[in-house]
């Protein structure tokens, strides 16, 4: 693509940028400026105003845990309780970043090396 949107991330830790990483970088819309590694999603929650008044200068990804929260647009009301901008991606895995991992049977299967079959999940 001969136009790629620059967007700085920000993560909770080392699988939630990895995700990212690969989320964006196989879009091919996006080039991934700085990285904003937290120390857990208390850090991402004192900084998350920070990253939407930077947003009016480029655009941030900014991706958490639900955990124990009731719901994503609670926690996003929660932590952002003014308007957010546009250009800031506030996202919340359900419950953790691991369950979108484990949620692709296919290709975890395949990244352990065994038959998909083999990928159980209990409810």
């Amino acid at each position: 693509m001969s136009h790629q949107i620059p967007i700085n991330v920000a993560f909770e830790d080392e699988l939630s940028e990895e995700v990212l990483t690969k989320l964006l970088l196989n879009s091919r819309r996006y080039l991934i400026g700085r990285r904003f590694p937290g120390r857990g999603y208390g850090d991402l929650k004192k900084k998350i105003r920070g990253f939407n008044n930077a947003a009016r200068v480029m655009p941030y990804l900014v991706l958490t845990d639900l955990d124990d929260d009731e719901c994503a647009p609670t926690k996003i009301r929660i932590w952002l309780p003014i308007p957010k901008h546009p250009n800031l991606l506030f996202r919340v895995a359900v419950k953790e970043v691991e369950a979108w991992l484990l949620a692709d049977r296919v290709g975890f299967a395949k990244f352990l090396g065994i038959g998909r079959n083999l990928v159980v999940y209990l409810y």
